[in-house]
């Protein structure tokens, strides 16, 4: 299919989770705002201390709301610091590990489908897609 439109739509929504964090990044969490994100832990690039990831095998969901600092936005990813049985951590979460956003004060919902692989190892496996098509000639060709 040449036009994807529900990937497109993923990708836009994402975006808006990315400048929901980046306003709070620049401006705090106000009131009654809080967030619930739930991501895939088996996202090759979500990095947590490994006693989470023991914890927290296939997802793990996070509050944003009291407890959480030195958040930072970038476009591919966000990083945040939170509390964990009163141990700071720092979580980094990319935006296409995102399964759920939501903002129960505003009943704001998002849902997603995270990308479980790399771009690499996707474009590997689109690869060995294409090498299954071709047909060789040779067994067909007379002796």
């Amino acid at each position: 299919m040449y036009l994807e439109y529900e990937k497109l739509c993923e990708k836009g929504l994402l975006h808006t989770v990315q400048l929901i964090l980046e306003q709070v990044q620049k401006q705090g969490l106000k009131e009654p705002h809080h967030f619930y994100i739930t991501f895939a832990t088996t996202h090759p690039n979500v990095q947590m201390p490994p006693y989470l990831m023991d914890e927290y095998p296939e997802e793990m969901t996070i509050v944003l709301q009291h407890q959480f600092s030195n958040l930072k936005v970038y476009d591919h990813l966000f990083s945040v610091d939170l509390s964990f049985n009163d141990q700071e951590e720092s979580v980094v979460i990319p935006f296409s590990s995102l399964i759920s956003f939501s903002d129960p004060s505003e009943n704001f919902d998002l849902e997603f489908t995270p990308e479980l692989k790399s771009e690499a190892q996707n474009k590997a496996d689109e690869e060995q897609s294409q090498k299954e098509k071709v047909v060789s000639i040779d067994r067909f060709r007379k002796k």
